[in-house]
Formats: structure tokens, C-alpha cells, sequence
């Protein structure tokens, strides 16, 4: 079975009379290139189990799996809101809308207020950048010019139709968040240490909780941890030699919000 690009291989063991389930990383049991046949692959991974070399891999508790369901679904419907805007951008740019110049968010209230116009076969830039609000208003003149761009019919029924299809889609996102927090409640305490790390947001602290669970019993160490995640460097040293090597695939959804977590506070 592929997961994320990983491949995972069930192991049976006698321990006591009784048999245990074993999750292990095809990756660790990569055998000799050409040589591939499943009966001695199934050798091969009973003498790594005789000899106890194979670990097992990280099974989160039913719980957490569900928070898991749920916060990267709500990933996704973000990644879908954000392609959304961004095929918005493009009605704008080929009706030579330049917004984006002056408005660092078009999906604000200034910008929705003034696509929503626009949509609605207002064209005159000037009472365009009328509708401009709070620390917007001081770039009136800017925006005037930004705006004085010309949409075919077209354009204003996609920017319509792609307004929509935001509003929907953020609906979806709070209903997720809502039933995230709804289940995590108990856990309030952890997602409330989380946010005091910088750059970490109640999202982020939600998306952190859900991917190694609220216990660190599985992780020894914060570099197993930071291992596991996919966001160590690699290793790959011979003869003294330190050679080129990439960060190690890792938990996706975790390095992403970690990532997304790193540059916030960059940016603050």
C-alpha cells in the first residue's frame, strides 16, 4: 500500500504465543537493485525481524486519526480557495485591472467591495476607488489609476461566478475549523502552548496537534521528531567526504505547516 509516496509493508511476529501487527518503512528494507521476488523479500524481512532490526512506525491513536481527516481536508479546501483568487488575479490582469499594485489583498473588504462593482458593470475607476476603506483610502490616486482598466462581459460574469465560489468555499473552511475545535476541546491547554510559538497560529497549533498527537511518547527526542517531520538535512557521508544530500521525505502535512509556521515569524 502507497502512502504519501511511502511504502509501508505489514509484518507478522510470534511474540508469547501471540501475534503482533508490525508497520514498517519500505525505505529501510530496500533490497539489491534486479534481485526483487516476494519470496525472498519475505525472507529477508523475517531475518531483519529475528534480528530485531525493524521498528515499527508511528500509529496514532483512533482520535487523533480523525483530527487528521478532518484538518487536511480543511488544507485542501484552503488550497482550493487560494486557486480560486488566483484564477481571479487573472480575470483582473486581462481586463488590465492592476489591484493587486496597490492592494496588498485583493480579498479584503476594500477589494471584495470594489470586484463585486466591477461585477456589476461599474467600470469607472474613480467610484471604484470610492469604495476603498480604512488605510486603503490614503492610496486613492493610485487606485484610480490601478483600476482604470476595461472588462469585456465575459470578465465580469467569471469575476461574479469566482466571488462566489470564494464565499463558498471560506463557509466550508469555518464549518471544518468548527468541528476541529469541537473535537480537540479537551485539549485546549496543548493548542494554547502551541500558539505562543511564533509564527503559530490556532490553525497551525490545530494542524500540529492532529499530526503527532498530544503525547510525545513515540518521539524520544526533538530530533526524532524533527526526523520524522521530513525537515532534518540528509546524511550522506563516505570516506570523510560530505556529499550533496536532501532533507528525507517526512510527514507532508506536518512540514508544511512548520514550514508556513517558520515564515510567518520571518515575516513578523
Amino acid at each position: 500500500m502507497e502512502t504519501t509516496g511511502v511504502y509501508w509493508i505489514p509484518v507478522w511476529k510470534v511474540l508469547e504465543g501471540q501475534f503482533k501487527l508490525v508497520l514498517e518503512n519500505a525505505q529501510h528494507l530496500k533490497k539489491v537493485p534486479g534481485r526483487k521476488d516476494d519470496v525472498p523479500d519475505a525472507e529477508w524481512i523475517a531475518q531483519c525481524q529475528q534480528c530485531g532490526l525493524l521498528r515499527g512506525s508511528f500509529v496514532p491513536p483512533l482520535e487523533v486519526r480523525q483530527w487528521r481527516q478532518l484538518s487536511r481536508h480543511r488544507t485542501k479546501l484552503v488550497d482550493q480557495r487560494t486557486s480560486v483568487i488566483n484564477r481571479l488575479h487573472s480575470v483582473l490582469e486581462q481586463g488590465n485591472i492592476k489591484l493587486s499594485d496597490v492592494a496588498s489583498n485583493i480579498m479584503g473588504v476594500s477589494g471584495r467591495a470594489m470586484i463585486s462593482a466591477m461585477s456589476k458593470r461599474e467600470s469607472d475607476p474613480a467610484k471604484l476607488a470610492a469604495l476603498a476603506k480604512r488605510r486603503l483610502k490614503a492610496k486613492y490616486e493610485q487606485l484610480v489609476e490601478a483600476l482604470d482598466g476595461q472588462l469585456n462581459e465575459n470578465q465580469r460574469w467569471m469575476l461574479k461566478r469566482l466571488l462566489e465560489q470564494v464565499g463558498t468555499l471560506e463557509k466550508e473552511i469555518m464549518v471544518y475549523s468548527e468541528r476541529i475545535q469541537e473535537q480537540m476541546l479537551s485539549y485546549r491547554t496543548q493548542l494554547e502552548r502551541l500558539d505562543t510559538i511564533s509564527g503559530v497560529g490556532q490553525r497551525s497549533a490545530e494542524n500540529i496537534l492532529a499530526e503527532i498527537g498530544p503525547k510525545m511518547d513515540q518521539f524520544p527526542t526533538d530530533n526524532d521528531l524533527v526526523s520524522w517531520g521530513g525537515l532534518c538535512p540528509g546524511k550522506d557521508k563516505s570516506a570523510g567526504k560530505q556529499r550533496s544530500s536532501k532533507t528525507p521525505r517526512g510527514n507532508k502535512w506536518l512540514k508544511r505547516t512548520l514550514t508556513e509556521a517558520a515564515w510567518a515569524a520571518t515575516f513578523k
